[in-house]
C-alpha cells in the first residue's frame, strides 16, 4: 500500500517512488485499485479521507461536475446526519438485496398494522415479493471493482464519522482543536 507523506506545504510525496504526487496521481492510484494512505508528515495523523475528499472535489472542478449541486448543499447543512445518511445509502448500493427486501418488508408491516391488509395477505405477499428468484444478479461482464470502491468509501466515512466525533468530543471538553 502506497503511503503518502502530505507536507505543511500542502505537497505530497510518495516515498517509494521519490517524487511529489499531485491529488489527481492520488486519484490515479485509487482507481487502479491501489489502497493509498496519507500521513501528514509532521503530526503523522491518518489524513486519507480528508485527502481523498480534495481528489472528489478536484475531479468534479476538473470534469465539469458530475456530481449534483443539491448533493453538497445537503451535505453541508445537515452535517454529521448526513454521513450517517451517505453511509446507509452506500450500503443499499453494496447490499441492494438487503435493502430492497427491508423496505418492500417495512411497506407491507405498515400496510398490516393500519389494517389495510389482513394476516393472510400479509403474508402471502411478502412470500411472493421476497421470493428469492427477485434477487439481483450480477452480470457477468460487470467489473467487481465499483464495490470494491463503495467499499473503501464506506469505510472511509467511517473515519470522517469517527474523527467528527472526536472534534465533538474536544468541544464538549472545551479542549481548544
Amino acid at each position: 500500500m502506497p503511503i503518502i507523506k502530505r507536507y505543511s506545504n500542502r505537497k505530497l510525496y510518495d516515498p517509494l517512488t521519490r517524487r511529489y504526487v499531485t491529488l489527481e496521481e492520488v486519484g490515479w492510484m485509487v482507481q487502479n485499485g491501489e489502497d493509498v494512505s496519507v500521513i501528514d508528515h509532521e503530526s503523522g495523523t491518518d489524513i486519507t479521507a480528508v485527502t481523498l475528499t480534495q481528489v472528489i472535489f478536484d475531479q468534479e472542478k476538473r470534469l465539469g461536475g458530475h456530481l449534483p449541486q443539491a448533493f453538497f448543499s445537503r451535505l453541508i447543512r445537515t452535517r454529521d446526519a448526513s454521513m450517517s445518511a451517505l453511509r446507509r445509502g452506500m450500503g443499499s448500493l453494496l447490499d441492494p438485496d438487503s435493502h430492497f427486501n427491508q423496505e418492500i418488508q417495512r411497506r407491507l408491516d405498515i400496510l398490516h398494522a393500519d389494517g389495510s391488509l389482513a394476516d393472510d395477505e400479509h403474508t402471502r405477499l411478502a412470500a411472493l415479493l421476497l421470493d428469492q428468484r427477485f434477487e439481483f444478479v450480477e452480470d457477468e461482464d460487470s467489473s467487481p471493482a465499483p464495490v470494491e470502491q463503495l467499499q473503501a468509501l464506506q469505510a472511509q466515512l467511517q473515519h470522517m464519522e469517527n474523527e467528527l466525533e472526536a472534534i465533538k468530543r474536544q468541544k464538549q471538553s472545551g479542549i481548544p482543536s
